[in-house]
Formats: C-alpha cells, sequence, structure tokens
C-alpha cells in the first residue's frame, strides 16, 4: 500500500510539474473603449447561444465577440430594465435568462429581445421594487430569493411563498443585514454570507447557526462575509470582508485561516472565490487577483499566485479591483472588475510569453532588438540585443538580470551584441558590431578579448555576425566583409580563410551570415549576398552553390539566411525570396517537391524543430508551424501562421535569434524582445463553432420587432424565416461566429440557396448584402470557422420569402388569362348574335310592353288597397273621436256644472273628490289624444325618432305620474326597481312605451293589486324592462291577437273600463323603431309580463 501510495505521489508530481512551472496567464480585455457601456462590471455569464452577458453599473451588455449591445431603462418602455444598476445576471436549467437590477427582477423575453418585469404576487408582493442581493434555483420552479427581509423560497408556478424559515430557530439572524450572496452546498443546505457574518441554513436541524470565525490562536473575529464556496473534499471556503479566507470543514469547524501574512494572499477584503473546471481556487480582492492550484491543494500548499495589474504589461489584468468570476463551457476564465472593465484568460490563446523593455518590472529586457539566443549549463538563457547588451533570463524564476548585474567580473567592450555561444568547456564568445570578440570563462572568472589584428588570435574583422560551436570545439566566426574565421578549442589559434588558402573563396569582400553545422560534422555558411558553401571537414574541400560563375548546378543566384537538418535528416534552407526550401544532400541539389512562398512567408530567417518533430519558422510576416506526412512519394503540408495577435513580440523577426532549451522550449527573437513557448501550448482551437444572426436591415436601416415596416415578428437571432414585399429589394445579414478565442480570426462562407449555387468565401467580413431578388424563397446558409481555421460543419440557415408585386401574383395572372378567354368569347358571341337579337328585338319590345302593363296593373291595385287601408284608418280615428272622446267629455262636463252650481253646498273633501275626477279624465283623454296622434303619425310615416341622452329612471316616473291617479282610484302597490342607468333614446317614445304598459296593467289589475316595474343592463349593451301585474291575465287566442291592428275594441277592465286597442300597437310600433323587442308571456287568472329589450344607445350621438 506504502509503495503504491509512493507510486501515486511520483505520478502526481510528474504529472503537475509542467503547469506549475509552465504557468503565466496572459490576460485579453474588454473595456469601454471597445464598446463596452461602463468600466465597472458586477456579473457575468454566458447563454446557451454563446453570447455573453456583462452587467455593469450603466446597464446589461450583450457582446459577441465583436460588439456590445447594452440594454438600460426607459422610462417609457415597460419592457425595459428596472435600473440601470445590473448586480447579477444569471441563465437557469431552462435556458432562461434572469437579471436583478437594483430594483427590479427580470426574465429576458428572447423572441421579442426585451425583458419582463416579473411580479411577485400575494404575500410574495412584498419582494416588488426591491433590491435582491442573490438567488439560487432549487428546481425548474422553485428558487430562494435573498433579500433585506432574509430568504425565501418561491413557487414561480404556483407564485406563491413555499419557505420562509418562519420554523427555523435562528431566524432572525439573516433578518435585516445586507446578504451578498447564497450559496446551496452537496448536501441541499443554504449558506449565507453577508455584512454581519456567514450562517448556516441547516434544513435536517431546522436551525440557521452563525459561523464563528476564529484565528489560529482560538481569538474569536467579527467580520463580514462576501463569498462561500465548497471544494471537492466538501471543505467550505467563506471569503471575509477584510479578515482573508476560513476555510471549515463539513462540522464547521475553521480549520485553515488564509490570510496576508501566511499565504500571500494580495488583500484581506475578498470580493469573490470561485473554481475552475480543473479546481484551481480564484479569489478576487480590492488589491488583485490571486490563484491556488489544485496540486498545490493537494500538497497542502495554500500560496497565493498573485495577479495584479502592471502598468508596462499589456497582458496584465486592467485594475486590481476585482469584482466577478466566471468560467464559461469552454474553460475561458472572465474576471470582471471596478473600473477596468473585463479580463479573460483564454487557453485557446496560443501562450506565447513575451521578455521585452518594460521599465520597473523584474523581467524587463534592456534592449528589445534581439540578435541571438543561447543557454548555458545551469539552463540560464542569455539573449544578446543590438544596443542593449546581455540580458540573463531564469525560466525558474521568470526574472531577467542585465549582464552587467549578472557578471561578478569583465564586462562587455559594447552593447552592439549581434552573436553569442558557448563553447564546450562553458566559456562564453560573445561577437558584438565593431568590438570583435569578448570570451567570458565562468571557472576561471576570467575574461579575453579577440579584435581585428594580425597576431595568432586577432579576427579578420571587428564585426562579428554568428557564431558557432562545432563537435570538436572549434569556434566558427562569420564576420561582415571579411569571410570566417575558426577559433580552436585551445584559444591559442585563429585561422582566416581567405582568398587562395583552400580555396574558400572566389572573390573577396564577403561577409558570413549563417553557420550551421550538420550531423556529419560539415560546416555550411551562408554568404552575403547570395550562395552557399559546404565546407568538409574533414576532407578540407569546399563546395559552392547558387552561386553566379561559381556553381554550375544552378543558373541563378540564391540567397540562404538559414539552414536546419531535421530529425528525419531532411536538410531546408530558408532562404531571402524564395521561401523554404529542401536540400538534398546526396545529389546536393534541391529537391524537386520544393515548398514555395505559398505556404509560408517568402523570407525564412530561423529554423527550430521542437520535440514531438513539427518545425517552427520565424520570418517577417511571424512564426509558422509545419507538419508534413508523406505517403508514397506525395507529401502533405500542413501549415500554420501565428502574428503578433496571438502574442508574438511583433510580426517581424530578426537573423541569428532562435533557440530551442534543454526542457524544449524554444526562443525566437525579433525587433520587440524574445518570445519563449512551450510546443505543446501552443494547441489549436478544435471547437468548430456556431453562428448566429445578430442583425438584419433593409436599405442599411437596422430592423427590429416591433418597428413600422420591419418584417421581422421576432429578434434576428431568434427567426426562421423573413418575409419581404417586392419594395423590400435591397436587405443585409449580419451575423457572428461564436468562438471569442481571437473572434478576429473567425472565417465566414455563405450561399443564397436558389440565387447561389457555390459557396462564397469571405473571410474575416460578417456581414452581406443582397439586392434585387427575383420573388421566390431563398435559403441563405452560412458556416464559420474558428480562430485556428477550423471550419464547423453545422450550417445556420435562414429562410426568406420574396413576395411578388401584385401584378406578378398568380391570382391575377390567373385573373388576366380568365379576363382574356371571356374577352374573346364575349366578342365572338357578339359577333354571333347580333342578327339573332335583331331578329328577338320586336319580340322582345312586346314582351316588355306586356311587363310594364303588368307592373301598371299590379301598382295600381297596391294603391287601391292603400286608399281602402287609409279610409279604414279614418273610419276608425272618427270612430274613436265620436265614441271615445265624448265619453271623457260629458264627464267632465257634467261634473264641472255640477261643482259650478252646488259649489257652496259642497263640502272641502267633496269638491276635492270632483276635482280629482276632472283630473282622472283629463289625464285618460291626454292619453287617448297622445295614443292617437301617435298612431295616425305611425301610419302615415312621419313619425320622428328624436334619440338623447336620458335618464331611464327619470323617463319611467314621468310615465308614471301620467297613470298616477288610475293607479290610486284602485289602490294599485307599484313597485319600482330601476337602477341608474343612463341610455341614448326617444324620451317621448319611451315615455309613451311605459304608458300604455302601466294604463294596461290598471286596468287588468284587481283592486288593491300589485305592479312591478323592473329594469337592468344585460350583456351586449341591452337595456331589459319589465312591466309585470298580477291581475286577470289572458289566453293564448287573446294573446295572438294582442298586438294585431284590426281588432277593433279592447277588452273590458277589471271595473268595466273600456279602451281603444292603440296603446299596444303603439308599444309595439315605437318599440321597433327604437330597435329593440317585446315579449308578452301571460297566465289565465294570475298575471301579465311584458318584457321589453331595446339597446342602450339606439341612436347616434350626433343625432342628439
Amino acid at each position: 500500500m506504502i509503495q503504491m501510495f509512493k507510486k501515486w505521489n511520483c505520478f502526481f508530481a510528474i504529472l503537475f510539474v509542467y503547469p506549475v512551472y509552465a504557468q503565466e496567464y496572459h490576460f485579453e480585455h474588454l473595456t469601454s473603449d471597445m464598446g463596452l457601456s461602463q468600466g465597472n462590471v458586477l456579473s457575468i455569464t454566458r447563454d446557451y447561444k454563446g453570447f455573453l452577458w456583462l452587467g455593469t453599473e450603466d446597464g446589461l451588455c450583450k457582446y459577441d465577440g465583436y460588439s456590445f449591445f447594452t440594454y438600460r431603462h426607459y422610462p417609457k418602455d415597460s419592457f425595459s430594465l428596472a435600473n440601470n444598476m445590473i448586480f447579477n445576471v444569471r441563465e437557469d436549467a431552462q435556458k432562461r435568462l434572469w437579471v436583478i437590477t437594483r430594483n427590479g427582477f427580470h426574465l429576458y423575453d428572447r423572441l421579442n429581445d426585451r425583458f419582463i418585469r416579473f411580479k411577485f404576487y400575494g404575500e410574495a408582493s412584498f419582494l416588488n421594487d426591491q433590491y435582491i442581493s442573490d438567488f439560487i434555483f432549487e428546481t425548474d420552479s422553485t428558487v430562494w430569493i435573498a433579500s433585506i427581509f432574509g430568504i425565501v423560497k418561491y413557487n414561480f408556478s404556483t407564485h406563491k411563498i413555499e419557505n420562509r424559515l418562519t420554523n427555523f430557530q435562528g431566524n432572525q439572524l439573516i433578518k435585516g443585514i445586507d446578504i451578498h450572496a447564497i450559496k446551496m452546498d452537496s448536501h441541499r443546505n443554504i449558506w449565507v454570507v453577508g455584512n454581519t457574518g456567514c450562517f448556516k441554513v441547516d434544513f435536517a436541524k431546522k436551525n440557521i447557526v452563525k459561523i464563528i470565525f476564529k484565528t489560529d490562536i482560538g481569538k474569536v473575529l467579527q467580520t463580514g462575509a462576501y463569498d462561500f464556496y465548497e471544494d471537492r473534499n466538501e471543505n467550505y471556503w467563506i471569503a471575509t470582508t477584510g479578515q482573508g479566507i476560513f476555510i471549515l470543514n463539513n462540522e464547521n469547524h475553521v480549520i485553515r485561516w488564509l490570510n496576508t501574512k501566511n499565504c500571500n494572499l494580495s488583500n484581506g477584503d475578498l470580493n469573490f472565490i470561485r473554481t475552475d473546471a480543473n479546481h484551481n481556487i480564484w479569489i478576487g480582492t480590492n488589491n488583485g487577483l490571486n490563484v491556488i492550484t489544485a496540486q498545490q491543494i493537494l500538497n497542502h500548499d495554500y500560496t497565493c499566485l498573485n495577479i495584479r495589474h502592471k502598468f508596462y504589461d499589456p497582458y496584465s489584468i486592467l485594475s486590481d479591483i476585482t469584482t466577478s468570476f466566471y468560467e464559461d463551457n469552454e474553460g475561458r476564465i472572465w474576471i470582471g472588475s471596478r473600473f477596468g472593465g473585463v479580463d479573460y484568460y483564454d487557453k485557446q490563446i496560443k501562450q506565447f510569453n513575451h521578455l521585452y523593455l518594460q521599465p520597473g518590472s523584474s523581467k524587463s529586457m534592456s534592449h528589445n532588438n534581439t540578435t541571438s539566443i543561447v543557454e548555458n549549463e545551469k539552463g540560464e538563457v542569455f539573449i544578446g540585443t543590438d544596443g542593449g547588451g546581455i540580458d540573463v533570463f531564469s525560466k525558474d524564476k521568470k526574472t531577467v538580470t542585465p549582464f552587467s548585474k549578472y557578471m561578478t567580473f569583465g564586462k562587455l567592450t559594447n552593447n552592439k551584441v549581434l552573436a553569442m555561444t558557448f563553447d564546450l568547456k562553458g566559456r562564453l564568445f560573445v561577437g558584438m558590431w565593431k568590438g570583435g570578440i569578448d570570451v567570458f570563462d565562468f571557472k576561471l572568472r576570467k575574461q579575453i578579448h579577440l579584435k581585428n589584428g594580425n597576431g595568432p588570435l586577432d579576427l579578420s574583422s571587428n564585426s562579428v555576425f554568428c557564431l558557432l560551436t562545432d563537435k570538436r570545439g572549434n569556434i566558427w566566426v562569420g564576420t561582415y566583409q571579411e569571410g570566417v574565421n575558426r577559433i580552436n578549442a585551445l584559444l591559442t589559434r585563429v585561422i582566416h580563410f581567405q582568398k587562395g588558402e583552400g580555396d574558400l573563396y572566389k572573390n573577396s569582400g564577403v561577409s558570413i551570415r549563417k553557420l550551421y553545422e550538420d550531423k556529419k560534422g560539415d560546416i555550411w555558411m551562408a554568404k552575403e549576398p547570395s550562395g552557399v558553401n559546404k565546407y568538409d571537414y574533414l576532407s578540407g574541400k569546399m563546395s559552392y552553390f547558387f552561386q553566379r560563375g561559381v556553381s554550375n548546378k544552378e543558373k541563378d543566384e540564391f540567397s540562404v539566411l538559414s539552414f536546419f537538418e531535421d530529425s528525419k535528416n531532411r536538410f531546408w534552407m530558408g532562404t531571402r525570396g524564395g521561401g523554404i526550401r529542401l536540400f538534398d544532400t546526396k545529389k546536393n541539389q534541391l529537391n524537386p517537391e520544393t515548398l514555395s512562398g505559398d505556404v509560408i512567408n517568402d523570407d525564412v530567417f530561423e529554423i527550430q524543430e521542437d520535440d514531438n518533430g513539427f518545425l517552427w519558422f520565424s520570418s517577417n510576416h511571424g512564426l509558422s508551424k509545419l507538419s508534413i506526412s508523406t505517403i508514397g512519394n506525395t507529401s502533405s503540408l500542413k501549415v500554420k501562421t501565428f502574428d503578433v495577435e496571438d502574442g508574438l513580440q511583433a510580426n517581424q523577426f530578426n537573423l541569428w535569434a532562435s533557440f530551442k532549451s534543454k526542457d524544449g522550449n524554444l526562443f525566437f527573437g525579433g525587433v520587440n524582445g524574445v518570445n519563449y513557448f512551450r510546443p505543446s501550448d501552443i494547441v489549436f482551437n478544435e471547437r468548430k463553432p456556431s453562428v448566429v444572426f445578430t442583425g438584419f436591415s433593409i436599405f442599411n436601416k437596422e430592423m427590429v420587432p416591433g418597428i413600422k415596416g420591419s418584417p421581422l415578428k421576432k429578434s434576428i437571432s431568434e427567426c426562421e424565416e423573413i418575409i419581404l414585399n417586392h419594395e423590400q429589394s435591397l436587405f443585409s445579414i449580419e451575423f457572428a461566429a461564436m468562438n471569442f478565442t481571437q473572434p478576429k480570426n473567425n472565417e465566414y462562407k455563405c450561399k443564397l440557396e436558389g440565387f447561389e449555387e457555390n459557396w462564397r468565401y469571405l473571410g474575416v467580413e460578417r456581414k452581406v448584402t443582397y439586392t434585387n431578388l427575383d420573388p421566390g424563397t431563398y435559403v441563405f446558409h452560412v458556416l464559420a470557422s474558428n480562430n485556428d481555421g477550423l471550419w464547423s460543419n453545422k450550417e445556420t440557415t435562414l429562410t426568406i420569402i420574396i413576395l411578388p408585386p401584385w401584378w406578378k401574383e398568380t391570382w391575377f395572372r390567373i385573373l388576366a388569362l380568365l379576363s382574356l378567354v371571356l374577352l374573346i368569347s364575349f366578342i365572338w358571341r357578339y359577333r354571333m348574335n347580333k342578327l339573332k337579337k335583331t331578329n328577338e328585338e320586336l319580340e322582345k319590345r312586346v314582351i316588355m310592353r306586356t311587363i310594364e302593363i303588368s307592373e301598371q296593373s299590379k301598382e295600381l291595385e297596391t294603391v287601391n288597397n292603400q286608399l281602402t287601408e287609409s279610409n279604414a284608418t279614418k273610419d276608425r280615428l272618427f270612430s274613436i273621436i265620436a265614441h271615445d272622446l265624448r265619453g271623457p267629455f260629458n264627464g267632465i262636463i257634467g261634473i264641472s256644472n255640477y261643482l259650478k252650481e252646488d259649489y257652496s253646498e259642497l263640502s272641502d273633501s267633496e269638491r276635492l273628490e270632483m276635482i280629482s275626477t276632472i283630473e282622472k279624465s283629463s289625464n285618460n283623454l291626454y292619453n287617448l289624444l297622445s295614443n292617437l296622434l301617435h298612431w295616425s303619425m305611425s301610419q302615415q310615416g312621419t313619425l320622428l325618432f328624436s334619440p338623447e341622452k336620458i335618464h331611464l329612471a327619470d323617463t319611467i316616473h314621468q310615465a308614471a305620474n301620467v297613470v298616477k291617479g288610475n293607479i290610486e282610484e284602485k289602490h294599485i302597490q307599484l313597485e319600482l326597481d330601476i337602477p341608474d342607468i343612463e341610455m341614448i333614446a326617444d324620451n317621448n317614445q319611451l315615455q309613451a312605451i311605459i304608458r300604455n304598459l302601466l294604463s294596461n296593467a290598471v286596468k287588468f289589475s284587481q283592486e288593491g293589486g300589485r305592479i312591478e316595474v323592473i329594469c337592468k343592463e344585460k350583456e351586449n349593451d341591452q337595456v331589459e324592462i319589465k312591466v309585470i301585474d298580477h291581475g286577470v291575465g289572458m289566453a293564448n287566442d287573446v294573446k295572438e291577437r294582442l298586438f294585431k291592428s284590426n281588432e277593433g275594441k279592447s277588452q273590458l277592465g277589471t271595473k268595466k273600463e273600456q279602451g281603444t286597442g292603440l296603446g299596444l300597437m303603439i308599444v309595439r310600433d315605437f318599440v321597433q323603431i327604437d330597435g329593440g323587442t317585446i315579449d308578452v308571456y301571460s297566465t289565465l287568472g294570475e298575471g301579465t309580463t311584458f318584457v321589453i329589450l331595446l339597446p342602450k344607445h339606439s341612436g347616434k350621438l350626433s343625432d342628439i
């Protein structure tokens, strides 16, 4: 068991050595200069479509990798955010996006691209317009919400609070406090952190306890808490406000206290504590960001790596006040800050470490223009610069030390260092421009200076371009215009290869640009301005290539900058203007399968091979990685070129400045410092990006749902189909690949099916425009590649339907065709029937005359009927006047004469009784005359309908007053149930209707009876009026003849009252004129009910 444990320890130690050594965090940024609404970012999340949402103190920003769209509060827009202060934005498992503002809880409406302000109901209404500090979903429909009132469990489905913790012991501890966050642990308990401390809600024990923070010596600290995190060992990390971090076990006991003194924590005032997918701990404070790796925690090492803003480092965080943390599903770490916007660490961005001049930094070089790089036995890297001398880089400490401080003896002759090499004894040879060579012997602590002269250790030139230590320990020196020198391993003699000696040169004044020793020990020399020599060390012979007049193998001159023999014994030449070339060392000629500048930049400065066999080339357009796989005689090439956007020092690299260290790191120098990297860190992005539509415009005007003329029924990112009319002839579609790793390098291709047959390559352009398309149905397809050129195979599509103008519609074409056919048919029939019509003309005239005579006869018959009916009406009118009017007049005259003659002898009561009789007779006479007048006008069609605004109760009271005498005479009880109803009707006609119905009810009611008038409003804007008596009723045959005008006299009343029969006919006619209906319900011996339905607005207000 112990042995197994040791084996596993070794395994993990090996596994995690590299990350601890190599981890340097390079941050990219999103700032207000790039479109972010504000630099204070409080919350971050990414939705399922790939959009990044950033909650700031000035609105909610949506980021698509290229641009920002900001949602804000607009007072006149109920679908805008309630406040611009965004505290929390989060997407739940149902892909719903929730947003908390200072005074609102919102749900994002994706279809309409707007926000719905969530409304709490019932007992939860107290949460409306409150500051909700945090929330966590327990299920899809239930959520725990934190506010000044504590925490409650709310059900979105039932709109009810399911738990307020009222029966929990200690529930008052979390009420009235400023809660910063609530979290749920693996045991489903809830932790509340706020300004008064940290509290655990234990559902098993039904209590709430406050966590006691004790120091290592047992001292209790009173401090607020800001965040909570549970690690994979079920330990609880609590971030406090001022006292660092307390780690608790699952029994709530403090097992470790991390503070600024004992773990290098940058600040004790914490804003968040989170973990990434690799279980590394990220801690945000008011003074920088801190990281504790998962391996450290396994080793019980809690020392924090401090990450702070460095003004000289563009890849450092922009602000030390780190406020929020989010890791997306692609492992990208997003850090929100105060004043600095967003910093993000993307593992997919190539990890090219960069050393350069950055005053104040421990990694600052003395000069940026790098010319040479070598490594000593200790693994220290010496970097030569043209103007800054030498800097020594410690890979372990990540520090750079100027050579002047590194050395304890000697100094450089000058700072224009162009070449360096260590010999087999560990001595450092430094070649300079116009400074000769300085040799530093670190063991003997001795410096030797070699310069131009005639002595045995003198050089042919003081300007040294390149140095090389061969397998035998000799030092080869390439000079400016003075050829090659060779220094023996004993450092006792310098050989000058001059004209005539070994026939090295066929011309004088040659500069040596590059020296290289192949696996056989032969020395390759690249000459300026052109040509290559190969020196065979064993034979002492020289071979010549690519130089006119010297080599017969090449017709043209060829300029070589670098050499490299790879692990598969392929010999490469980097050229100026000729790309990279393969050279066949057996045939001493270029390989016919030459790689041209199509796959690598034409100027190739340096070549290195990594441990996996990939070749790396530096040029003036960046750094390239080349892999070659050969099947038979066919070579398959794969090239990826990196540029300054990938973190390179610049696109321009330098000759001589490259090196592969013992641990496999590659170094390449250029005009802005040095890049070093472990090649296995330079991973390619294997994620195929999806594409979302981000904009649709017509005639360059952005379309959104709901605006006039917009064809969008929902947000463009949710659209599957768009219908355009024929006038919307120019439209543009905008889209974005949801790849945030160097999104500027995303590329696109598209095709409009129905218009284009082939894919159209767009490059980095992400907007297309179409104009004057024919009507029809089209399908727009778009694909994207990520930053590393990996194309997605899942298309995003949008159907576009362009409607034709009405004159091109199918229905119009069919109608036009039918019209043409009908026109031709009509002309043909016209011509064919012309003669027939002539022959039929006389017959038609006879028929027409006959019809005219028949119609005249019918008209005469109608007039005769009308005259007959008019005579009948006149006769009946005269009969009523002669008979029915005489009775009331006789009564009035008789009583008046009696009252006149015997007035003095009559008592007051007798006089009053006679006057009442005269009044009753007068009212009866008035009713009769009014009915006669209305009936006559109705029969003649001269009755006017004059609607006005009336109060129904007033109208009915007025009508009742007219028949009041008859009612009192029979001692009848009149009950009125009339609400206050306002309606539009003809007041006179409505009074006549009520008056006649009441008269009819009195007539057929027994003495002492009861009459009811009930009114109420009905559906469909109608008013119902019921007149109910409890009198004699009527038989069915009488009811059927009730409204007929030819019935003559009506039946006698209960006191033998007579009537004309006009009253109910007038009721019928007036109800019809008012647009109403009348129904009668009667039972013989029980009474009668008249039901009238009238429209509440039977006339227009303009008629009033």
